[in-house]
């Protein structure tokens, strides 16, 4: 999920210290600019509000549009036509002052945008990064085709290596927040990209190396709720319990499966990389229910009838739950989710005994648990 979203949106670059060049100052800011082929309509215009992304939309009139705001710092924002949530968005930080962007919608993550020090600050941070970024792409086709066609070896192997450019990502991010502690780009790259299987002592050491200002900033303040966060779903907590409606609108609780060992999986039927995971869910479950094994699906979809259909064309036979809010799935953010898939496995007493088991990692668990 990284690759098809992390890393695309946002960046790093080669270490550059720069201590006390991020200026924290509050004012208003003017966002305006002309993106062609959006004659009419509305773009969607979202920042990060505590924990919250807060989505304002701008009507266009002849492809230009201007939005006058207040930010409390420099505030990271996304832009994308309203509907396409499935597009690259432009991302890009907002001083006080103004922001004058010109792009089209063809590519609207290529747009120009001009603004103030910290936006010039972040396009230089990105530079590095696109590099990654451009190793990926040549396969993203190939990796849908063979997803559709059922060719799960070639997904697996493509899969493999968007894995290792996500480790070549975070590389760059600790590198860039390490070497600028004192940036607020630092603390969105973190807080944006690192996902649940990066360590918790590592995210804590980043946060702590930051300077007073970027700790009490926006990025700041969600990364340490999110280190804070971890110890409730870490291995050896209690799984919080929760109760969302299946397919058929029955409320389901996570106490339910108790005295089962059972998977509380995190996925979407958007999510090429969790439908690539779920012949080898399927397997598990097949191999294991009989001994006391159960599966929860809890998506992220906002559509039902996209919901349903994924479950019927991957035969996903066990009980799925959503409350189709996307990523603003109730459960999703009670367990920290940020990148898709993501599973936690339980015992018969609900305590988390692993996560994140992907591939044959998975059937293996289950073969030490139940011979």
């Amino acid at each position: 999920m990284l690759i098809g979203a992390a890393i695309l949106l946002l960046a790093a670059c080669k270490t550059n210290d720069k201590k006390g060049t991020t200026s924290m100052e509050a004012g208003k800011v003017t966002i305006s600019g002309t993106i062609k082929g959006a004659d009419s309509g509305y773009l969607e215009l979202g920042h990060l509000v505590d924990d919250q992304f807060k989505i304002d939309s701008i009507k266009v009139n002849q492809g230009k549009f201007s939005l006058d705001a207040e930010v409390p710092e420099p505030t990271y924002y996304y832009l994308r036509v309203a509907g396409e949530q499935s597009t690259r968005p432009l991302q890009f930080f907002a001083d006080a002052g103004s922001v004058v962007i010109d792009g089209s919608t063809d590519s609207i993550y290529k747009a120009s945008v001009k603004g103030g020090p910290t936006q010039e600050e972040y396009k230089k941070a990105s530079e590095g990064l696109e590099k990654i970024v451009a190793k990926a792409e040549p396969y993203y086709q190939q990796y849908n085709e063979a997803r559709q066609k059922g060719d799960m070896q070639t997904v697996q192997s493509i899969q493999l290596m968007f894995d290792s450019l996500t480790l070549e990502t975070k590389k760059y991010i600790v590198d860039y927040a390490t070497a600028n502690k004192s940036s607020i780009v630092s603390a969105a790259l973190v807080n944006m990209t690192m996902d649940e299987k990066t360590e918790t002592d590592e995210l804590a050491k980043l946060y702590e190396g930051f300077t007073d200002p970027i700790k009490k900033s926006i990025p700041g303040q969600q990364l340490k709720k999110a280190i804070d966060g971890r110890k409730s779903t870490a291995v050896g907590a209690v799984a919080a319990d929760f109760t969302q409606k299946d397919v058929n609108g029955k409320p389901v609780s996570l106490s339910s499966f108790r005295g089962k060992y059972v998977l509380v999986d995190f996925w979407a039927s958007w999510c090429g990389p969790c439908r690539g995971e779920n012949p080898n869910v399927v397997k598990a479950y097949n191999s294991f229910k009989a001994k006391g094994f159960d599966i929860l699906g809890v998506s992220l979809d906002e559509s039902k009838e996209d919901w349903t259909a994924a479950i019927a064309k991957d035969k996903l036979t066990w009980t799925q739950v959503s409350d189709l809010k996307g990523w603003a799935n109730v459960v999703a953010q009670q367990y920290k989710i940020q990148s898709i898939p993501a599973s936690f496995l339980l015992d018969k007493e609900g305590k988390i005994i692993a996560r994140d088991l992907r591939g044959e990692d998975l059937e293996n668990k289950l073969k030490e648990l139940m011979p």
